[in-house]
């Protein structure tokens, strides 16, 4: 349970940052334009707040109390048409009624002034929701998720947002993109600074590679040591996967058995991919050799006679050329006695060891530290500002070329919602984990909301660029109607992406 609230914690931490930096982007290029923001929120609030901040006050009739704290009040009032019958003529007739609203836990109103509060935040209602599952900046004069549409019957104000010429709306609507992209290379540029940059070489894998059964079928054996891809050199596990994943035909060139050769990658090989469910494509090939015996009642390597610095050679007579092979051939033997050959020194020697009903026999392995070192590279404040900058785009490149497989049948059936959100990050607080998982979120974040689909900030920008060309601006009812379409496609989507991970849990 421990293990759960750590990740929850973890995902609303990083959601909720970047939410509020993506909605202060909306907001700063707001106020540079001279356009009113209403509201300003953390998380929804359906029904009601848990915090709201009046900068000019508390509103007529409102419960508020004025220059001071206020509980569980509802701070604001709301206006509604009721009828009262039809006239001679058939006619309807209203009236108007105030009512209470905005039931809020807690609130701070400011005292009422006749001097407009100016600075970033000026009159905007700052506001924290109980769902935490986003926010938004709700801007005069524009049609957003709130579906206000009667601010929209009343005559144009020189301060609303659509009072503004289109580049200022474009620009607007690309605060929110723009500050999560810079987030996130400012995030990389801390990370590179704090905790600099190890990976480990392909050169170190002096071994070679162990390739996944669809990898295989393709031409990878395992040992194979990569050489090079379409005539480049590779230096890391992220060229290879994007190699497999991102290019049409693509060649390796390997050496196998001391023997140079190639396997070519065939064009949309990645449908295979995502078809055989692969969550690991490559790993390294690191020999079965023994650290530390368990000297533990019922362990079948300390009564066999095995030592610690044993290379296992061979179990049942079938060659042991890694720990991977290894640990397979245990569980195929288990709950049984089984022949050991192991080299010792310059001698080979055979023991008789009996494996238990869980695959086990009471051992250590030697660490892949012993078999190849990481690259560390440590970097001074100035020189992790471009290491930074350079992992960011190489990340957002690699994650546009993703978006590809999500258009595709398999890739569709791999979106997943809050859950897969979730399982990056592990059951224990790692600081390096957790800032690197947010900027990748803030990268995805981005390239999300400028997809062009109604509701999301490319929905906008689509229609904001078509007026600009075209210099014809889609009427309100229109963008009324395409924010309402939008908000649908993106409802739909959540439901389906959070069913998969549901269905996923439940098949696991």
């Amino acid at each position: 349970m421990e293990d759960i609230l750590i990740r929850v914690l973890q995902v609303v931490a990083s959601l909720s940052l970047l939410i509020v930096t993506h909605e202060m982007g909306h907001m700063f290029f707001a106020k540079l334009f001279g356009t009113r923001v209403e509201r300003f929120y953390m998380f929804f609030d359906p029904w009601f707040s848990l915090f709201k901040y009046y900068p000019n006050g508390p509103a007529d009739g409102s419960k508020c109390k004025e220059g001071g704290w206020s509980f569980f009040k509802h701070t604001e009032v709301s206006t509604e048409e009721v009828e009262d019958g039809e006239n001679a003529n058939g006619e309807k007739i209203t009236h108007k009624e105030t009512k209470p609203s905005g039931l809020t836990l807690f609130t701070y109103c400011a005292k009422k002034s006749d001097t407009p509060k100016r600075g970033f935040i000026g009159d905007t209602i700052l506001g924290i929701g109980w769902l935490p599952l986003g926010g938004y900046v709700s801007i005069s004069g524009m049609i957003d998720e709130s579906m206000n549409t009667e601010q929209m019957k009343e005559p144009v104000k020189d301060w609303e947002f659509r009072a503004k010429p289109a580049w200022q709306r474009l620009l607007i609507m690309l605060g929110g993109v723009l500050v999560n992209f810079l987030s996130a290379l400012l995030i990389f540029w801390m990370i590179v600074w704090t905790w600099g940059e190890s990976y480990l070489p392909l050169s170190e894998a002096k071994f070679g590679l162990e390739f996944h059964p669809a990898l295989q079928e393709v031409g990878f054996q395992d040992g194979d040591i990569i050489k090079s891809i379409d005539g480049k050199a590779v230096n890391s596990y992220g060229d290879l996967a994007e190699a497999v994943l991102y290019s049409d035909s693509t060649r390796f060139d390997i050496i196998r058995n001391e023997r140079d050769t190639f396997v070519i990658i065939p064009s949309e090989f990645y449908r295979t991919i995502l078809e055989k469910e692969v969550t690991q494509m490559f790993s390294v090939r690191i020999p079965a050799r023994v650290d530390s015996v368990l000297d533990a009642y019922g362990m079948g390597a300390k009564a066999g006679g095995m030592l610690a610095g044993d290379s296992i050679i061979s179990v049942a007579g079938e060659p042991t050329p890694s720990i991977t092979v290894f640990l397979s051939q245990l569980a195929e033997h288990k709950d049984s006695t089984v022949q050991f050959v192991v080299g010792r020194g310059s001698e080979i020697d055979t023991l008789q060891v009996h494996i238990d009903g869980l695959g086990k026999i009471g051992i250590y392995f030697t660490q892949a530290s012993r078999w190849m070192t990481l690259s560390t590279r440590d970097y001074s404040f100035f020189e992790a500002c471009p290491a930074g900058i350079s992992k960011g785009v190489d990340l957002l490149v690699s994650y546009v070329k993703q978006m590809k497989l999500i258009f595709t049948k398999e890739g569709a059936k791999k979106l997943g919602g809050f859950g897969t959100i979730g399982q990056m990050f592990p059951t224990s607080w790692n600081w390096q984990t957790f800032w690197f998982n947010t900027a990748f979120l803030a990268i995805i974040l981005a390239v999300m909301n400028v997809l062009p689909i109604p509701a999301l900030d490319g929905g906008h920008v689509l229609f904001l660029l078509f007026e600009i060309i075209t210099r014809r601006k889609p009427s309100d009812k229109f963008l009324t109607y395409a924010q309402m379409t939008g908000m649908i496609l993106l409802l739909a989507l959540l439901v389906y992406a959070n069913a998969n991970d549901i269905i996923r849990a439940f098949l696991n």
